[in-house]
C-alpha cells in the first residue's frame, strides 16, 4: 500500500479548551452527546435547513497540499503542463494513539508519510496544555477537526475532514482506547510506563491490527458507536426469553462472569453471575468486535473488560453454534440465523467443560423461531416502505433510551451511500442536541436537514430516537410525516424488540 500523508490543514483556532475538571462527557469512559440530557432525550419543532457538503475531490490541476485541503489550484500554467505528478492518497479521516512520550502505538490508515513527527507534536500540545492545568480537547482549522484524548500513559488523536462532530470523534476515541484496555489491561500499561516510559507499545500490540482496524472501519458503516448503543436482534420477548434462560443455564455450568447469545445482526441475550455488575453497552461492542474478527469456529482469547474490573483479564470462549437461516435484513419468516455464544471465565478455562456448555445450548436456536425483519422493504407503506425505487426512505436507525441498545435496517447495498448516511447521522443528532429546548414528552418532535444527495429526518424523546435518511427529492412535509409515523411504530415494538 502507497503511503498516505496526515490531512493537512492550515494553522487555525483552538476550539475547546477546557479545565482538567471532571467531565459528564467521558464518565467511565464512555461519553455521549447532549450531556446530561442523554436520559432525557429533548423534543425539537420542525425544522428544514440546508446543508451543502464540501466538495472533496480535488482538481485535475491542484497541488498536493491543496488538494489535501480540498481547494483547488488557482494559478494556471503559462506553458503547456507536465504530465502530472502523483498525488498522495490524502486520507479524509486518521487515527493516531500514541504514548505519553509521543512514540507511536497504533494509527489508520497504517501508513502515514512523518508518523513520528506528527505523534510528537501532538505529544507536545498535550503537555503544554497540561502544564497549564488545562485539557486540549478539539482544534477546528478549515474543514479539519482534530480531536484529542490524553489517557496517560496514552493519548489518542483523530483528524476528520469529513465534518464529523467533535464529541463523535471523542466517543469514537474513548471507544478505540477502551479497546486497547481490553487488549492490555489498565493496570499492566501504568506499570509498563512507569518502569520505561520510552517503551514501544507495539511489540506488545503484534497481532492486534486487525481487530483495531475493523473497529476503526465500524465507525463509518454502523451507527454505533455515535448512538452509544449495541444492535439487539429483533425478537418477540417471549423468544428471547426462552434464550435467555438457557444461557443463564450455560454460564452457571462453567462458573463464569457472563455470556452472550448473538445472532447473525445483533444481540439476543446477556447474562452476568451473580453478584456481577450487568455489562456496559460499551464493553458489549468491545466484545462484539472481538467476536467478529475471530474466524474459526471455536477460539479461546484473554480479554479485559475496562469498566467491569480494569485490572483482571478473563478468559472469551467463542463457538460458532451453526444453525441454518438468513443473516439481516431477511424476508419475515426466515429463521433467525446462525448463533454465537461467548462465555466469559476467570482463572484457567476449562475447555472441555465450556465445550459441553456451548454442546447443550446449540440445540435451543429453533425455539426462537423466525427474527422479524427490519429491512425498509418489509415495513408497511403508510411508515415509508417498500422496494427500492418504489419508497424514499432508504435507511433507519432507533435507539432505545434507558437499555442503550439498537435497532437498524440493513445496511444500504452501495457501501459509499452506507457511509454518508452514518455521517450524516452524526452531523444531524448532534445539531439536534445542540439546539434543543429542554422539553420533555413522547416522540413528537421532527427535525429535517436536507443535503446534495439526502433528506435526513431526526425524532428525539423521552424513551427513544429515531435517525432516517430519504431521498434527496423528498419534500419536508412528507419526510416529517413519515418519520413522526415510523418512530410511533418503533416505540410500540420495544417489548418486542429489545431485551
Amino acid at each position: 500500500m502507497s503511503a498516505s500523508s496526515l490531512p493537512i490543514c492550515k494553522a487555525g483556532s483552538i476550539e475547546s479548551v477546557d479545565a482538567a475538571s471532571p467531565s459528564n462527557s467521558d464518565e467511565e469512559g464512555a461519553p455521549h452527546l447532549g450531556g446530561s440530557r442523554e436520559d432525557a432525550l429533548d423534543s425539537f419543532p420542525i425544522r428544514e435547513e440546508e446543508t451543502a457538503l464540501p466538495d472533496r475531490t480535488p482538481s485535475p490541476t491542484a497541488s498536493p497540499v491543496d488538494a489535501a485541503r480540498g481547494h483547488p489550484s488557482l494559478s494556471a500554467p503559462a506553458s503547456p503542463p507536465a504530465p502530472p505528478a502523483p498525488i498522495p492518497n490524502t486520507p479524509s479521516k486518521t487515527v493516531l494513539v500514541l504514548s505519553s512520550s509521543g512514540k507511536p502505538v497504533y494509527c489508520w490508515p497504517q501508513e502515514i508519510e512523518g508518523l513520528p513527527g506528527v505523534a510528537a507534536t501532538a505529544a507536545g500540545l498535550l503537555a503544554f496544555a497540561g502544564s497549564r492545568g488545562e485539557e486540549l480537547r478539539s482544534i477546528r482549522s478549515g474543514r479539519s477537526t482534530i480531536v484529542l484524548l490524553d489517557r496517560p500513559p496514552l493519548a489518542l488523536v483523530a483528524v476528520s475532514n469529513q465534518g464529523e462532530p467533535a464529541p463523535v470523534l471523542r466517543m469514537q476515541l474513548s471507544l478505540l482506547h477502551a479497546q486497547l484496555e481490553s487488549v492490555l489491561t489498565r493496570s499492566a500499561l501504568g506499570v509498563l510506563f512507569r518502569k520505561a516510559p520510552s517503551y514501544d507499545l507495539r511489540r506488545l500490540l503484534g497481532g492486534t491490527e486487525k481487530m483495531l482496524d475493523a473497529l476503526v472501519c465500524s465507525w463509518a458503516r454502523s451507527p454505533a458507536a455515535l448512538l452509544g448503543a449495541y444492535p439487539s436482534l429483533a425478537l418477540p420477548q417471549p423468544r428471547r426469553r426462552v434464550l435467555a434462560t438457557h444461557l443463564d443455564i450455560a454460564l452457571g455450568s462453567t462458573r463464569g462472569h457472563y455470556a452472550l447469545l448473538l445472532g447473525p445482526a445483533g444481540v439476543v441475550a446477556l447474562a452476568a453471575a451473580p453478584g456481577r455488575p450487568p455489562l456496559t453497552q460499551w464493553e458489549v461492542l468491545l466484545l462484539l468486535n472481538i467476536v467478529g474478527v475471530l474466524g474459526d469456529e471455536e477460539a479461546l482469547t484473554p480479554v479485559c473488560l475496562p469498566h467491569a474490573d480494569p485490572t483482571a483479564l478473563l478468559h472469551a470462549y467463542v463457538r460458532r453454534l451453526g444453525g441454518e437461516g438468513s443473516t439481516a435484513g431477511a424476508s419475515p419468516g426466515a429463521g433467525l440465523g446462525p448463533l454465537t455464544l461467548a462465555l466469559l471465565v476467570p482463572g484457567a478455562p476449562d475447555r472441555a467443560s465450556l465445550a459441553a456448555a456451548a454442546a447443550r445450548l446449540a440445540p435451543v436456536g429453533h425455539l426462537a423461531g423466525a427474527s422479524p425483519s427490519l429491512a425498509v422493504r418489509d415495513l408497511p407503506s403508510s411508515l415509508g416502505g417498500g422496494p427500492p425505487g418504489t419508497t424514499p426512505l432508504l435507511h433507519y436507525a432507533y435507539r432505545l433510551t434507558g437499555g442503550a441498545q439498537f435497532v437498524a435496517s440493513p445496511p444500504v447495498g452501495d457501501g459509499r451511500l452506507q457511509q454518508a448516511i452514518v455521517l450524516a447521522y452524526s452531523q444531524v443528532r448532534a445539531a439536534a442536541y445542540d439546539r434543543g429546548s429542554e422539553a420533555e414528552g413522547p416522540l413528537c418532535g421532527v427535525r429535517v436537514e436536507r443535503r446534495p444527495g439526502l433528506a435526513l429526518a431526526a425524532v428525539l424523546g423521552k424513551e427513544g430516537e429515531l435517525l432516517a435518511a430519504y431521498d434527496a427529492l423528498s419534500k419536508c412535509e412528507e419526510v416529517a410525516a413519515h418519520c413522526a409515523r415510523l418512530a410511533a411504530w418503533l416505540r410500540a415494538q420495544h417489548a418486542s424488540w429489545f431485551s
